[in-house]
């Protein structure tokens, strides 16, 4: 498989994930949204996580992902107006190392 086969598959499934978690129904009470900058505020200061990925959806919603070096990690997508909205958080967050090899 070839690299920009799997990162357009990797994003691709990423991006649908974050979206059905996003519209799902039973998600909507429990999500967490407010502007970006406080969000971005409270995953920083509160969970200690960083950005270790960003990516756009059509140029109209921002997704970031956050990680700490403890394990957690937070996905957050942002629309064109600056509302960011937590959409799912966890623990045991894993580097994948990429692979030398060009099959990989």
């Amino acid at each position: 498989m070839s690299r920009p086969f799997f990162r357009s598959y990797f994003t691709c499934s990423l991006m649908i994930l974050a979206l059905m978690l996003w519209a799902f129904p039973g998600n909507a009470s429990a999500m967490t949204c407010g502007s970006r900058h406080e969000i971005n505020k409270e995953i920083i200061d509160r969970y200690q996580e960083k950005p270790v990925a960003t990516g756009l959806v059509n140029e109209q919603v921002l997704i970031e992902i956050y990680a700490s070096r403890q394990g957690s990690w937070t996905i957050s997508l942002t629309n064109t107006h600056g509302v960011s909205c937590i959409i799912a958080a966890g623990t045991n967050w894993q580097v994948q190392i990429e692979s030398s090899d060009p099959e990989a």
